[in-house]
């Protein structure tokens, strides 16, 4: 699956990341990460910055 993840970042505002061919989400010591079907980690995110993720 495909999603939009955005993300504050202090003074640069809000950043918005494209995450594709994601196979699972997990949330663990306080952060977003997300895995592709090889069980890779693909992106992470610090819990507290994470403005929202949509699924595309």
């Amino acid at each position: 699956m495909d999603y939009e993840v955005v993300v504050a970042h202090g003074s640069e505002g809000l950043i918005t990341n494209d995450v594709n061919d994601v196979d699972e989400i997990t949330v663990e010591d306080g952060a977003y990460f997300f895995f592709d079907s090889d069980e890779d980690l693909i992106f992470s995110a610090p819990l507290g910055s994470v403005v929202y993720i949509q699924r595309n």
